[in-house]
């Protein structure tokens, strides 16, 4: 495969803008702008219940799903398949600049290989000795050349805990209960979804987010909510690249069930609400979450129930994809998908200097210029 590390710049077209007005639901002002036709798309039978986009530098994109590994120059659409064992997740560790995956269609409650391989090509590789627990977080997060985070299950307390792996020595570290979800930007701590035993009650579980050094030491501890029933997370936190505030997600029964994104400043825990949705419970916003590299962007999708029963949604979904722009207080609106397919693979990342994103949208592949 060949990787291209110099910046290619792109221009999309230029972009009718259709709306500006504000948003009587959240913070802000919203517009909304066209979309250009995809740069590459993916065969029709290949699979997109799941999968991964990565984009480590501007020039080749990643995605890992359904029909293997594929490497895919942006702009010009030249696809490469790097591996075609299927998966959905993958990771990117930029020291050794090498793409980690798992290779199974198995979403939770399994375990699975890891494989690693270099963005540059060649011939993948599985860490030998090691099967990991696919079951909600991330599965694998790379903390440098030689060390990784995962989860698994516990043989002494048949629970899900997080591992800090080390390739040189082969070695496996439990660092605590929980499941890993971000790692901190400077790698000194990962957050950790755990049971809160402190409120733990036979009606409900009550879930905490531990801030856990890479010696096992837990520095803190988080209740994002003080009543369930009230306030509760409804997708992983996770760390801004700043490593000062965690964004996290809330629905608020007492306001017609409206779902929200916050930003809690670590460590002084001071809250600050981004968006909410502008309906009620028919309404939800959804991962994956992408902070743009300066923390200035974050790109995220809203899903609707477009005809919502008592306990079903019976006339389909519509899912937008928002970039909202934390120093100005806007939101654009960069697609609406009415698709049937309520599972299909949706994922955004964006450039270096986050004047563009890329994204996956009815099963192509587009570059927009959100400036």
């Amino acid at each position: 495969m060949v990787h291209s590390r110099s910046f290619i710049v792109f221009l999309c077209g230029l972009f009718f803008f259709t709306s500006c007005k504000k948003d009587p639901a959240g913070p802000g002002t919203v517009k909304e702008f066209g979309l250009e036709s995809p740069f590459y798309t993916f065969p029709p039978s290949h699979s997109f219940y799941y999968g991964t986009l990565l984009w480590p530098e501007d020039g080749t994109a990643f995605w890992y799903g359904g029909h293997g590994l594929y490497g895919i120059s942006v702009p010009d659409g030249n696809a490469t398949n790097t591996d075609n064992q299927p998966g959905y997740y993958a990771a990117y560790e930029p020291d050794s600049e090498t793409i980690y995956y798992l290779p199974t269609s198995c979403l939770s409650g399994c375990s699975a290989p890891v494989y690693k391989v270099n963005i540059d090509g060649g011939t993948p590789e599985r860490i030998p000795d090691l099967e990991i627990q696919v079951s909600g977080g991330s599965p694998v997060i790379p903390v440098s050349s030689n060390q990784f985070l995962f989860v698994k299950l516990d043989p002494l307390s048949s629970v899900l805990s997080t591992y800090l792996y080390d390739q040189a020595s082969g070695d496996s570290t439990r660092l605590a209960e929980g499941i890993p979800e971000t790692l901190s930007p400077n790698r000194s701590e990962v957050l950790v979804y755990q049971l809160d035993e402190t409120v733990h009650t036979e009606e409900e579980d009550i879930y905490q987010l531990a801030f856990v050094s890479l010696d096992g030491m837990i520095n803190d501890t988080w209740q994002l909510y003080s009543n369930p029933s009230t306030h509760l997370p409804l997708y992983p936190p996770l760390w801004d690249l700043n490593g000062i505030r965690i964004l996290y997600m809330k629905r608020d029964f007492d306001n017609n069930a409206r779902v929200s994104l916050w930003l809690n400043h670590y460590p002084d825990s001071k809250e600050e609400k981004l968006w909410e949705t502008s309906g009620g419970p028919e309404k939800t916003i959804e991962g994956p979450f992408r902070w743009s590299d300066d923390n200035t962007r974050l790109a995220f999708w809203e899903r609707t129930c477009l005809e919502a029963t008592l306990y079903s949604c019976d006339g389909g979904y519509q899912w937008t994809l928002w970039v909202y722009d934390t120093m100005k207080g806007e939101a654009t609106k960069q697609v609406v998908d009415n698709s049937d397919e309520t599972n299909i693979a949706r994922d955004q990342r964006f450039s270096s200097d986050g004047s563009q994103l890329l994204f996956l949208y009815d099963r192509s592949l587009y570059l927009k210029d959100v400036n």
